[in-house]
């Protein structure tokens, strides 16, 4: 069995934190400790317009075979969020590359049903996208 408690978190002068873990493995506990460096970016848009978003935004285009997910529109591509729980360090299956009209229906729809873009994939998980 594995289990993992955030213990404590503490912010460095130099905006890093280091975060300590208790974790169990068959009962017995371990402590570690993980240095987390600071964020480099503080807005938003200060990351969209990034030469380190257009790298991943290009990489992601590249890896959907330059074509929106849901259409295979070509034109106008956007890069989707699917979940803002890793911003500013977002992994490939946290992004997803979508067209500028359907970009829009998407997040149209999540704001109706007035959920988090976390809980909104998460009801619709089984959503199979366009490879």
């Amino acid at each position: 069995m594995y289990k993992k408690n955030i213990i404590t978190t503490t912010t460095k002068l130099d905006g890093s934190s280091i975060v300590e873990y208790d974790y169990y493995i068959d009962g017995v506990m371990y402590k570690t400790y993980t240095e987390k460096p600071k964020k480099k970016y503080v807005k938003y848009v200060d990351y969209l317009t990034s030469n380190d978003w257009k790298i991943i935004r290009g990489n992601i285009i590249k890896r959907d075979n330059y074509k929106c997910r849901i259409c295979s529109n070509e034109e106008n591509l956007r890069v989707h969020h699917l979940t803002y729980q890793n911003i500013f360090n977002e992994k490939d299956d946290d992004l997803i590359t979508l067209c500028k009209e359907c970009h829009e229906k998407e997040h149209i729809k999540i704001e109706i049903t007035g959920l988090s873009i976390e809980e909104y994939y998460k009801i619709n998980k089984m959503r199979k996208w366009k490879n």
